[in-house]
């Protein structure tokens, strides 16, 4: 069994965000520092400006490092309102995309209302949520039949795709993300790709010299 990184300092109770670094250039972590301690089962982060944000149900944080120590000592509340009925399905998956948006899977089970400035955003059993932090603006992006959202990433073009990973079912964003109010919910749509297998914890893009040229192309 591989040996990891010591801790340092000693870590509190509690769920944590940590930092492993290479200090001496062998290709191997051998520093580990946590940046955010003494979370409660968090969900997601995405990196944003000179800190993280952070879903720890109900609430979605921005967590920054203002003295450049690498530990966050500075945090505000940005969302809140989240469902946390159930961890496997709570809020997951933070993705920017590439106009700095933030997205945010939420899973089958949930009764999700955020509190915003535009009013309330309401949302029964899984979607899509958009968040511009810069903004504040949040609204449903794809409110659709899923069970776990989990997968989701946008390729070279800015072309959405999504993954509902409990049943490897992969769909192009922007055929089903037109606005719906509350509470209705976009009816069913065909996969892209019919995956031989089920499940799925996520999906990415692959770019390399390796392929051959030909491959390359299509990524």
């Amino acid at each position: 069994m591989a040996q990891l990184p010591e801790r340092t300092p000693q870590s509190k109770t509690g769920d944590s965000l940590l930092v492993f670094e290479d200090t001496n250039g062998d290709g191997k972590a051998d520093k580990c520092t946590p940046f955010i301690e003494d979370l409660n089962c968090p969900t997601g982060f995405q990196f944003y400006k000179d800190g993280v944000i952070v879903v720890q149900a109900p609430d979605v944080w921005f967590a920054r490092d203002t003295n450049g120590n690498g530990k966050a000592d500075w945090k505000e509340r940005i969302l809140d309102g989240m469902d946390s009925a159930d961890s496997h399905h709570t809020a997951n998956s933070l993705v920017l995309d590439p106009g700095g948006a933030i997205y945010l899977s939420d899973g089958v089970f949930h009764r999700t209302q955020v509190e915003t400035a535009a009013g309330p955003v309401r949302n029964e059993d899984a979607a899509i949520y958009r968040f511009e932090p810069r903004a504040s603006k949040f609204e449903r992006y794809i409110p659709y039949g899923f069970a776990n959202p989990h997968g989701r990433v946008f390729d070279f073009w800015g072309t959405d795709l999504v993954t509902d990973a409990t049943g490897n079912n992969t769909y192009f964003g922007p055929a089903f993300s037109g606005h719906l109010d509350y509470p209705d919910k976009h009816p069913e749509l065909k996969q892209f790709w019919e995956r031989p297998s089920r499940p799925c914890p996520g999906t990415g893009l692959l770019s390399s010299r390796h392929f051959p040229r030909s491959s390359r192309a299509i990524f």
